[in-house]
């Protein structure tokens, strides 16, 4: 009897349904990317190859399966992203707000926030972070100049920490907080700093400062699977990007520099960052970046989603955006700025997320087709 290899995703379920294959182990997953210069949510599909644990052929994967259009999401997505197993939480309107939209790009509604008892507008917020439960929410707050951390069950800041400047944050598995500051104009929280679960003041601590080991603006942090190497990227104000690895502590989360990568002209002005399936890092460049913004025309740049492969630092292209040489954005957006892989959604359901009735029925037919379908296949083959 054959072994079943091949996996192909249920768009908008996160299952698979296995099919045979003698050639290869090839896995289809999903890409999100953020585009700045759209404000829209794009979703790309690639195929990994679980012999060889290489990505290939990347192609546009939009609402509906569309493989003309990527655009998944197409409302004021402008920063960052995180996926869970029910849900897919955006930051919008410049970074004002939080919206939910279901695994298949409809939208759910609007989380919303409140402080002390009273509704609460975010200010500015960049990338966010969910805990591994789903239960909460980390929020920088790079206009008001604080981290929140939100119950996701009913959108209450109940914590938050002081701290200016902060684009990104992670979250280590010992729990505590890793924060990167973008602005050097904020000299007292530039770089790197670690808090505890709960934000507590006391436990701020400094973990690189800006201007040491080659960190000067830090911007996306990605951490490898085993929890010991962090990736930051950096964009250096002479036109370049880089990125800085080191090694982290699993106790304490001390960082020990490794080695810079770069500069590289290719990453002008880099933001979010992603580990893939493959083990690689995968960076979306915003570029200078010819955008529907204000920004300003390098020429010949593309933006786009850029590869580093972690263990030979090789940069590659691997989806292309907006070329000002030609004009239009080559596979349908302009300015990616933050990303995350389907396959680092979080295991758990996002604490406040209530299923529509008509979802969950949708959700159950999806299953049975599915089912149904996976038998057919089994039975066809005996």
């Amino acid at each position: 009897m054959s072994r079943f290899k091949k996996t192909v995703p249920l768009a908008g379920l996160g299952l698979t349904i296995l099919a045979s294959s003698a050639k290869a182990d090839i896995q289809t997953g999903y890409l999100y990317v953020s585009d700045y210069g759209l404000q829209a949510l794009d979703r790309f599909a690639y195929d990994y190859d679980t012999t060889s644990h290489i990505i290939s052929h990347w192609r546009p994967y939009g609402l509906n399966g569309s493989t003309t259009n990527a655009q998944f999401i197409n409302a004021n997505v402008k920063e960052g992203l995180q996926g869970t197993a029910s849900d897919i939480i955006v930051v919008a309107t410049g970074g004002n707000s939080l919206a939910r939209y279901g695994l298949d790009g409809h939208l759910i509604g609007t989380i919303n926030i409140t402080l002390n008892g009273a509704s609460h507008t975010l200010s500015s917020v960049g990338n966010v972070q969910i805990t591994p439960d789903g239960k909460y929410m980390y929020a920088p707050e790079s206009g008001s100049g604080y981290i929140d951390k939100i119950d996701l069950k009913n959108g209450k800041i109940i914590a938050r920490a002081q701290f200016a400047g902060a684009h990104d944050v992670l979250i280590l598995p010992n729990g505590n907080i890793i924060a990167a500051a973008y602005t050097g104009a904020n000299a007292g929280s530039s770089g790197l700093w670690e808090f505890d679960s709960d934000l507590t003041s006391g436990s701020k601590t400094q973990l690189v400062a800006d201007g040491s080991n080659h960190l000067s603006r830090p911007t996306g942090m990605s951490l490898s699977k085993d929890g010991t190497t962090l990736y930051v990227q950096d964009n250096i104000k002479n036109g370049s990007g880089s990125i800085n690895q080191y090694t982290v502590n699993p106790i304490s989360g001390a960082l020990t520099y490794v080695k810079t990568v770069g500069p590289n002209s290719d990453l002008v002005f880099d933001f979010g960052s992603d580990i893939g399936p493959d083990g690689n890092l995968y960076m979306a460049v915003l570029g200078s970046g010819k955008t529907q913004g204000n920004f300003g025309s390098p020429t010949g740049f593309i933006n786009g989603v850029y590869s580093m492969n972690t263990t030979t630092d090789a940069i590659a292209l691997e989806v292309a955006g907006y070329n000002n040489t030609s004009g239009l954005p080559t596979d349908g957006f302009y300015s990616p700025k933050y990303l995350q892989f389907g396959f680092n959604f979080i295991s758990a359901p996002d604490a406040g997320y209530t299923p529509e009735p008509g979802s969950m029925a949708m959700s159950a037919a999806m299953l049975c087709t599915a089912a149904g379908v996976f038998a057919r296949r089994r039975r066809a083959r005996k």
